[in-house]
């Protein structure tokens, strides 16, 4: 695994067995429940200030076998491998307004 990339076996065991964990972080994901909670905690922002950050992921080999190609799994290649940039937007109080992943 790479440098500091966290592992489902290194959680917490309060949150009970990693394989549990992970299995109903997948069923979530592809069930749509981590994108309606999204979208619930950015219906009402406070434009008060809107903060623009980003960051830069390490892509997984694994995960680039996406249908459409690297481009519509928003992963680029660089000269350390593949990566994915994700730019997020977050309203005065801190909740996000909106994520955007581009190829990095």
């Amino acid at each position: 695994m790479a440098g500091n990339a966290a592992r489902w076996r290194d959680q917490p065991e309060v949150f009970g067995k990693w394989t549990g964990v992970h299995a109903r972080f997948r069923r979530w994901s592809h069930t749509g429940v981590w994108e309606r909670l999204f979208h619930s905690l950015t219906d009402t922002p406070d434009f008060d200030y809107v903060l623009i950050d980003s960051t830069i992921s390490k892509v997984r080999a694994d995960a680039s076998g996406v249908k459409g190609g690297l481009e519509a799994a928003a992963t680029g290649r660089i000269r350390g491998g593949l990566t994915t940039k994700l730019h997020a937007a977050v309203d005065a109080i801190g909740l996000p307004i909106r994520i955007y992943p581009t190829p990095g």
